[in-house]
């Protein structure tokens, strides 16, 4: 589907009043986005929930300071 059609797409939704539609397109969206957290591997949620949790803790490096490393090593 190209970036037009989306366009039109996202107004049909934006214009609709049909609160039965809506609802069914938002069960849809938000399912298939619980099937994909359902489906990844365990590992790989494990890693992403000790990054949030590292990240709540105020760990880590911020996206714009590793930017700045990254940019530094690479002369730009």
């Amino acid at each position: 589907m190209d970036t037009q059609q989306k366009y039109k797409l996202i107004e049909k939704l934006v214009l609709s009043e049909d609160e039965n539609l809506l609802s069914q397109i938002q069960q849809l969206i938000e399912g298939n986005e619980l099937q994909f957290w359902d489906e990844m591997n365990p590992k790989l949620k494990a890693s992403i929930k000790g990054g949030l949790e590292q990240s709540k803790a105020g760990i880590g490096v911020t996206h714009e300071d590793a930017m700045k490393v990254f940019r530094a090593k690479l002369g730009k």
